[in-house]
């Protein structure tokens, strides 16, 4: 990694932690991954790009949660959700991606019918989304799967 960032080239080095941060999740190291995610997110707040830089903040609520970090976990995934708003035409993947996270905390903590609303949302959004989007039907019935039973909700990407 200090090969990345010493060759001066941060958008890489965002990946490459991206990429480590997912890895971090599948080892089910949600600290390191957050570690990983946050560095990225850093990154790509310097580099003004927005669109990776709403993807991460939504693995890096994951992480959060699957830290047992609620809060932090909401907060980051409420940021990412306006951050999808606000990038020009509504991207639906990007808002739903963000909702089903949503979902998963509201779930874990409790909050059924917040993560049902979350839940809705993001349905509403597959509708109008494109078929060849990376938001899929998929993503919704496992979302809905942890709604019914919170315990379920899923500790890795």
């Amino acid at each position: 990694l200090a090969g990345v960032r010493l060759a001066g080239d941060p958008e890489q080095e965002a990946r490459v932690r991206t990429a480590l941060g997912h890895l971090w999740l599948h080892m089910r190291a949600p600290e390191q991954a957050d570690r990983e995610f946050a560095r990225a997110e850093q990154v790509y707040e310097m580099l003004g790009q927005a669109q990776p830089l709403q993807a991460v903040r939504v693995e890096r609520a994951a992480a959060l949660r699957m830290a047992g970090r609620l809060g932090e976990a909401r907060d980051t995934a409420v940021m990412a959700l306006r951050e999808a708003g606000s990038l020009g035409p509504e991207d639906h993947d990007d808002m739903a991606r963000a909702l089903i996270e949503l979902a998963y905390i509201d779930a874990r903590a409790g909050n059924q019918i917040q993560a049902r609303q979350s839940l809705d949302r993001a349905a509403e959004l597959l509708r109008k989304a494109p078929a060849d989007g990376r938001f899929t039907q998929a993503d919704l019935d496992r979302a809905e799967l942890a709604i019914d039973s919170p315990a379920a909700a899923p500790s890795g990407r």
